[in-house]
Order: structure tokens, then C-alpha cells, then sequence
């Protein structure tokens, strides 16, 4: 069986990211203010904007903010690949936070009872957030170290210069 690489893992992060925390999400929190009305969304910014605009003009608003916070490390991503695994585990807290936020309007939605506090997954979603970059800047820095340790001490071109100067 084929190793993913870290950009295939990137690109299927990148996507469950998208589906969780852009859709998912914005999704079950039109139905949530939908059903239960515009005071059961946590979030004031999304609130206020659902009452301004409406519920759609509010979950395009989401998909558009919450996929340039996705794509944003990916623009900014060094070339050398130095922070792959830190991205990865900024992706993976989008996941799983869209995903907590998801199962919690769900869990409202279908029985009319808050399982999960809101704050309770915003902090989780923050903390998660915080803890998978770390892990993921300590992996970065280990393949980074491993690649230099593992690289020929000199390059082919170094080698021809010393070689034929």
C-alpha cells in the first residue's frame, strides 16, 4: 500500500476543513436560527449579521470568511515544506472544531436540548488549535533537522565546482 505524502494528507485536510467548519457548520447553524430562531447562534458577529442581511446573505458570509481563515496558512506556506505538519494540525483543529460545532446544532436542532455548550466548543476549538500547531511546529522542525542530517555533505554541484576548480 502507497505512504501518503504530506501534501496528500494537506489536500485531504484542506477538504474535511472545508466540509466541517465552512459547511457543516454554516449549514446546521442556518437551521439552528431557522428552527429555534435567531438567539439560538452563539456567535454575536453571525447573529447580528443573520438579522441584518438574512440567513443566506449570513451563511455566505460564513463560507467566505471561514475559507480565506482555511486557506490562509496555505498562501503564506514556505516553499521548502518547512511547515507542513504545522498547517496539517491547523487544518485538523478546523476539522474537528467544525465538527464539534456541527454535532452540537444538530443535537439542538433535533431535540430541542443544548448537549454541548457553545463555549465549551469554542475553548476546546481554541485549545486544539493551539496544541496541534505546536505539535505539528516540533514535527516540522524534527523532519527539517532529519533532512539536513540525511542530505550528502555536498550537493552535485558543489562536488563538480570542487572537483574541477
Amino acid at each position: 500500500m502507497k505512504q501518503l505524502t504530506a501534501s496528500e494528507v494537506q489536500f485531504f485536510l484542506v477538504i474535511s476543513a472545508i466540509v466541517a467548519f465552512v459547511f457543516g457548520d454554516g449549514i446546521t447553524a442556518v437551521m439552528l436560527m431557522h428552527f429555534n430562531g435567531y438567539a439560538a447562534e452563539y456567535s454575536a458577529v453571525l447573529r447580528y449579521f443573520a438579522v441584518k442581511n438574512g440567513l443566506i446573505a449570513m451563511f455566505f458570509f460564513k463560507v467566505i470568511t471561514a475559507t480565506i481563515l482555511i486557506f490562509i496558512p496555505l498562501f503564506v506556506q514556505k516553499r521548502d515544506g518547512s511547515e507542513t505538519w504545522k498547517i496539517n494540525g491547523f487544518l485538523l483543529a478546523f476539522t474537528l472544531g467544525g465538527a464539534a460545532a456541527t454535532i452540537g446544532n444538530l443535537g439542538v436542532i433535533i431535540t430541542g436540548r443544548v448537549f454541548v455548550q457553545p463555549e465549551t466548543v469554542i475553548i476546546g476549538f481554541i485549545l486544539l488549535l493551539a496544541v496541534l500547531v505546536e505539535l505539528g511546529d516540533i514535527l516540522d522542525h524534527r523532519v527539517m533537522k532529519l533532512r539536513s542530517t540525511t542530505r550528502p555533505l555536498l550537493t552535485e554541484e558543489e562536488w563538480i565546482e570542487q572537483v574541477y576548480s
